[in-house]
């Protein structure tokens, strides 16, 4: 199993197909359509069928997939839909709390980027991370503070996190995996958080970050992520 250095990822919705080729020319290391949180109920299936479209007219593109959470109804075509194309080269997991839906996943035969998310997901960490076909850990920081009803913006919130941030980085290194992945968000400017000394945390320094794409054609600035 490959192990790429993976600075930057762009999501792109699965139900906007204009933006699938705008995103792999983006310069991400990674591009991950995303059937999940950036997808409308009633367009789930189109998203799809949109990506299997661009996949049948596109044989050479390597992307990710976010599919659907494993209580979601679409979960298990996502997974097919997944298993049926060579393009597919890995699946991000959102919500997961055990090694047995990982199991579930890893059948596909892709690689697998599991989304920690939770309170569950965290205590059963060192399971996850040990899971077949895991290649990294991913944290999901804005769900993780819902469900632990975190007061947003607040120092006891930012220790809460970045305590759960440390926890991947530890069961990532005793697992052998790749350093994980954090998430940020294009500012306005188009400037990366993080990027100024006095803006940098353990957040940020986990080695990658995910970048939800507004509308831009280009990543700036991933190279100044630092190698762990």
């Amino acid at each position: 199993m490959s192990n790429p250095i993976v600075r930057s990822a762009l999501f792109v919705p699965g139900s906007r197909p204009e933006r699938f080729s705008k995103a792999l020319a983006s310069g991400a290391d990674a591009v991950i359509v995303d059937f999940e949180d950036a997808v409308e109920e009633p367009l789930k299936r189109q998203a799809r069928d949109n990506l299997g479209q661009f996949l049948d007219s596109q044989p050479q593109v390597r992307l990710w997939v976010r599919v659907n959470a494993p209580e979601h109804a679409e979960h298990a075509a996502d997974l097919a839909f997944c298993k049926r194309h060579a393009g597919v080269v890995g699946i991000l997991l959102p919500k997961v709390e055990s090694a047995v839906q990982v199991a579930t996943v890893a059948a596909t035969g892709k690689q697998i980027w599991p989304i920690i998310e939770s309170a569950r997901g965290l205590l059963a960490l060192a399971e996850i991370a040990r899971a077949a076909a895991v290649q990294r850990l991913s944290f999901g920081g804005l769900d993780l503070a819902l469900d632990l009803n975190l007061s947003s913006g607040s120092a006891a919130a930012q220790f809460a996190l970045d305590q759960a941030r440390l926890a991947l980085i530890l069961h990532s290194r005793a697992a052998g995996l790749v350093a994980p992945l954090a998430r940020a968000l294009l500012k306005r400017s188009g400037r990366l958080p993080g990027t100024n000394k006095a803006e940098r945390t353990i957040g940020l320094d986990m080695l990658n970050s995910l970048y939800v794409m507004r509308g831009r054609s280009r990543i700036p600035g991933h190279d100044r992520f630092p190698l762990l």
